[in-house]
């Protein structure tokens, strides 16, 4: 059994309160039965495929949050009649819970992948596509993401223009917008949500992080990126 956890928060050395408004916050959590497993020196890889089915309690103490229990998950079965979860919780700048749940068809076939960066910096990432295109699609950690274009059916994700820049004790700090290109463009900034088309199907696109250190002057990481995109019913 292998489990792993992203949490979208944001990290290292941060501006004040003042320089940059809270943003809210996610974690998504993995736990992975089966699948396929690929590993090099610097990257973790797992591929899952099975038919959705109506999520069982959650295991909490199998695939951990570290912050908040998570309040929605996906749940798949595999050829080998093993259940396969990823759970999440997504909470607004004020801390309110804004988790979206899955919208699939019962017994939709869903193939589910996860990577996982090691070095030089932490991130990860998972895509969730099903019979009809995405799903579900997340990334989060140090800069830049693990997602590579063209992985996400439909869907493109950029980051966008600089919105705002500060000086931290590790130097200049550009915060960016990201776009989400999907039959139509969305452009959001950090903390902000919105729904728009992918694969014919209505999504929610969320933004948490987006930021970068200017050839930064200590250890901290160079930047964070962090956002999810939901299809909704």
């Amino acid at each position: 059994m292998f489990t792993s956890l992203l949490l979208l928060l944001a990290c290292g050395s941060d501006p004040t309160e003042e320089e940059v408004p809270v943003t809210g916050s996610a974690e998504l959590c993995f736990g992975i039965t089966a699948g396929e497993y690929t590993d090099d020196e610097d990257v973790q890889e797992w591929t899952a495929a099975g038919i959705a089915e109506d999520p069982d309690v959650f295991d909490f103490d199998l695939w951990p949050c570290v912050t908040a229990d998570a309040t929605q998950a996906l749940q798949i079965e595999d050829d080998f009649q093993i259940d396969w979860q990823v759970g999440w919780v997504l909470l607004d700048p004020n801390g309110l819970d804004v988790s979206p749940g899955i919208s699939v068809g019962l017994d939709e076939s869903i193939d589910v992948l996860y990577r996982g960066r090691r070095a030089p910096s932490w991130a990860s990432g998972f895509i969730a596509q099903g019979d009809q295109g995405l799903v579900a699609a997340a990334e989060a950690g140090d800069w830049p993401g693990v997602l590579a274009d063209g992985e996400i059916s439909g869907l493109t994700v950029e980051v966008g223009d600089v919105i705002s820049e500060y000086t931290s004790d590790c130097g200049q700090v550009n915060h960016y917008a990201v776009r989400f290109s999907g039959d139509e463009d969305i452009v959001l900034e950090p903390g902000q949500s919105m729904t728009f088309t992918v694969d014919g199907w209505r999504a929610t696109a969320f933004v948490f992080e987006a930021w970068e250190h200017q050839e930064a002057s200590c250890d901290d990481p160079v930047g964070r990126l962090s956002w999810a995109v939901f299809r909704n019913d």
